[in-house]
Formats: C-alpha cells, structure tokens, sequence
C-alpha cells in the first residue's frame, strides 16, 4: 500500500498524463477523448495495482470518474 504523501503526488502525475492523452486525442480529431487504463499503466511505467489505488483515491476525491468500456476502462477529468 502506498504511503498518503506518495499516493498525493502520484496522483499528481496520473492527473498531468490523462490530460495529455486527452489533449493529444482532441488534436488528432480521435474522438472520445478520455484515457484508457492501459495507455496510463503504460506511460507512468506504474504496476497496476499501484495505479488503480491511485485511480480510487482520485475518484473519492471526486477528481476524475472512471467506467467501462467494451475492453478496458475509461479515465476523465470531471469538468
């Protein structure tokens, strides 16, 4: 489990990558533009264990909404 400190700034480099994607994905006219759990799990080089805690903790905190997806689940900004 991670430490509180830890799991705040990770949360702070999850937050920077799903909006990078989303931006990247709206540039490109690739639409919807929400991050996948696999892209993230592969740009922040993160176990998945350790970043879906850090996605939990971020969706308590209600600063993103996650779902489903056919094969994989979604990641978005609340507005």
């Amino acid at each position: 489990m991670m430490d509180e400190i830890l799991k705040r700034m990770t949360g702070t480099k999850v937050l920077a990558v799903v909006g990078e994607i989303g931006r990247e994905k709206e540039d490109a006219h690739r639409f919807p533009t929400h991050a996948l759990f696999i892209e993230l799990k592969n740009r922040t080089k993160l176990s998945e264990a350790d970043l879906r805690e850090v996605l939990e903790d971020l969706e308590a905190r209600e600063i993103i909404e996650t779902g489903r997806t056919l094969n994989d689940i979604f990641i978005a900004l609340r507005q």
